[in-house]
């Protein structure tokens, strides 16, 4: 019996194998991406001035990531992190915009490169207020150094103008616990 049992287990986990191992379907065409029947765009056209008009909720703040089209490979993708969570891979010539609670917002930008899962590596601490938004360039160097850096909205602008909007991941920062804000007398 134990024999039986055994041969059945066996026959059973090779199975499982076999079709976990089936090579699965990928598609890229253009900003398209397939793998089996799931199909995404990595990137879009979105109008910025379209998405910022949007007003921003008293109690949180809006962050918007950009950095310039340059010719870095894959693995300097900058990896976005606010308050210890993931929020984006950043790819050369895009942005990408992200709610967040009002108050002290950590953020750190890291190299995919680097491939580690540290979000609280190279943070950098922001006080940010209800109801605004706030922008922030995004490098990373000729060294692979990854850097964020806080821009004004007149500098901001015209630089979205030639950017795509990033959209092809989820987000994980949690805006659904943010206070209500303060009642102004």
């Amino acid at each position: 019996m134990k024999l039986i049992t055994g041969i059945k287990l066996g026959i059973l986990c090779t199975c499982m194998v076999l079709v976990g191992c089936a090579a699965a379907k990928i598609t890229a065409k253009g900003d398209m991406r397939r793998v089996n029947n799931i199909i995404w765009q990595q990137q879009v056209d979105v109008r910025a001035d379209e998405l910022l008009a949007q007003k921003v909720p008293d109690n949180m703040t809006r962050l918007v990531f950009m950095r310039k089209l340059d010719a870095d490979d894959e693995q300097s993708r900058a990896n976005i992190a606010i308050n210890d969570r993931f929020q984006v891979s950043l790819h050369p010539g895009n942005y990408t915009q992200v709610y967040s609670c009002v108050g002290m917002n950590n953020i750190s930008v890291v190299r995919t490169g680097l491939k580690t899962n540290d979000l609280l590596m190279k943070l950098k601490p922001f006080e940010l207020q209800g109801g605004q938004t706030y922008y922030f360039d995004v490098n990373v160097d000729e060294n692979n150094q990854s850097a964020v850096q806080l821009i004004e909205t007149a500098t901001a602008l015209p630089a979205l103008r030639n950017k795509r909007y990033q959209s092809h991941q989820i987000s994980r920062v949690v805006t659904d616990n943010c206070p209500p804000a303060p009642i102004s007398r």
